[in-house]
């Protein structure tokens, strides 16, 4: 939906100019995962509800060492997942974090599991959300490519210093390189700080409201949240619509998470299709001649084949 890249056709605005743009992928979430949830909670409103949380004690770190032995391989897989996803630029922490949770889910012995506070599907969505920061600073860095809107924010930052982040900024200016790795180390030691010893006190109070006190609040925030982005009802009604569409997949059981793919990555793979497309004269065949494609299209066969041959096991057994 919203103008053709290249060329800048209309498609699908059926001549609201609203659409034009298309659909900004915050308002989408929003409305997918909360307000989605907000009318699953509404529509089942007089259905007896879970065991209200009233006492709630965290000892020590909140998690066993033999828990952590357990998990540092899933540390590691979603790190480099997460890494691996922040090096490509425009791509973010959101696709990262459902990537490493999709394919820890399919390694699974129990995925049935997901979704219900599994701490191994935690763990890499978080990880790996968190590992993308650092992943976009290697080619924001090294290049001079914002790879999200935190580097594309540090690039204005850098540029107002007279500084443009690249090869030269290594051989001119590595006194600010070192900075940028020091304060980095830093607001990771920062964060885990106060989430440790502020936040995992005070966030699960929440857990002790009921829904009908703590679900209005979030909608009316989440509204606002649309509005204060552009400053448009459009953003809103965006988010309302996907939230109605959302609360529609999750009652026939359709997964989210192909859509939200789809959405975060549809405009940039047909944006880059097309430049290539135009650059080897409207042939396919190029796509063919590069080892690095032939290596991603072997992956991506591969991946396709160990899911379907997984849900056929699974639809037998």
């Amino acid at each position: 939906v919203g103008a053709a890249p290249i060329d800048g056709i209309p498609r699908l605005t059926f001549g609201f100019h609203a659409l034009d743009a298309g659909f900004d992928i915050l308002p989408v979430l929003i409305g997918l995962f909360a307000i989605s949830e907000i009318i699953k909670a509404a529509k089942s409103r007089g259905e007896p509800q879970g065991k209200v949380l009233q006492d709630f004690h965290i000892k020590g770190f909140g998690f066993t060492l033999q828990e952590f032995k357990s998990q540092i391989g899933n540390f590691f897989i979603a790190a480099a997942i997460g890494t691996g996803i922040g090096i490509l630029p425009g791509i973010g922490g959101t696709l990262a974090s459902v990537v490493a949770y999709d394919q820890q889910k399919r390694a699974a012995k129990h995925p049935e599991n997901y979704g219900r506070g599994e701490l191994q599907g935690i763990i890499a969505s978080e990880t790996a959300n968190n590992a993308t920061i650092g992943g976009a600073l290697i080619p924001f860095l090294a290049l001079g490519i914002p790879g999200d809107t935190v580097t594309a924010a540090l690039l204005g930052g850098l540029q107002i210093h007279g500084l443009d982040p690249g090869p030269i900024l290594f051989s001119r200016h590595m006194d600010m390189v070192y900075g940028v790795f020091v304060a980095f180390i830093l607001s990771c030691v920062v964060m885990y700080v106060f989430m440790q010893f502020v936040g995992t006190y005070v966030f699960p109070v929440a857990l002790r409201l009921q829904k009908k006190y703590i679900l209005p609040l979030v909608m009316v925030m989440s509204l606002i949240g649309c509005y204060n982005m552009e400053y448009s009802m459009m953003a809103v009604w965006v988010a309302l619509a996907f939230g109605v569409l959302g609360y529609v997949l999750k009652k026939f059981r359709y997964p989210l998470m192909p859509l939200i793919i789809g959405l975060i990555l549809g405009p940039m793979f047909e944006r880059e299709l097309r430049l290539a497309c135009i650059q080897a004269g409207g042939s396919f065949a190029e796509f063919l001649s590069s080892p690095i494609a032939l290596v991603f299209l072997a992956l991506t066969v591969l991946s396709l084949a160990v899911a379907l041959r997984k849900g056929a096991l699974l639809r037998k057994g």
